[in-house]
């Protein structure tokens, strides 16, 4: 077996298909209620079990006096082939915003190139749109029950923002759903 591609530190892609990625410091997931000394909750959530596609929801650990809280999903970098919500870089960027914003903040995971090729990174973080959506439609979920719907934003870095642009053609009738 050999390494027909490399991006030196962040991972290798073998003859036959498989990936070893190097993983750097990261957070690991919790289902349940966590809370970091810096102010926030933070709790991972499955969106779709069956491809599987999670999110990491980070809360101001004190709310203040807001009832509704405004939304932010983000969408993590990393060349659509590395990255997760869990790496501390954005563990502790993401909970920190979250308490200086005062916002709820959905940082989802999607599904890795080059085993899963593009679309599926659309196709995975627009289904965590309809999650979220569902979620705050039904009251499912007691952390999004002080998310303020009319007030979601998107954001993400490097092919997070790339797919923050998409989700906004797909939401706004550019492109048709993936």
């Amino acid at each position: 077996m050999s390494i027909v591609a490399e991006a030196p530190g962040f991972f290798q892609l073998f003859s036959d298909g498989s990936v070893k990625r190097f993983y750097p410091e990261s957070v690991p997931h919790s289902s349940e209620e966590s809370l970091s000394p810096n102010g926030f909750k933070f709790k991972d959530v499955t969106i779709d079990p069956s491809k599987p596609v999670t999110a990491r929801i980070f809360i101001p650990a004190d709310q203040g006096s807001k009832l509704k809280l405004p939304v932010l999903v983000y969408f993590h970098g990393g060349g659509f082939c590395i990255g997760s919500t869990t790496w501390l870089g954005y563990h502790h960027f993401l909970g920190d915003f979250c308490v200086k914003s005062q916002s709820i903040i959905v940082s989802v995971d999607y599904r890795l190139a080059p085993e899963n090729r593009l679309p599926i990174a659309y196709e995975d973080c627009y289904s965590s749109l309809e999650w979220l959506k569902q979620q705050v439609s039904y009251d499912s979920d007691p952390w999004l029950r002080a998310a303020d719907i009319s007030r979601i934003f998107l954001s993400g870095d490097s092919a997070g923002a790339n797919i923050t642009h998409q989700m906004f053609l797909l939401l706004n009738g550019v492109h048709s759903q993936p």
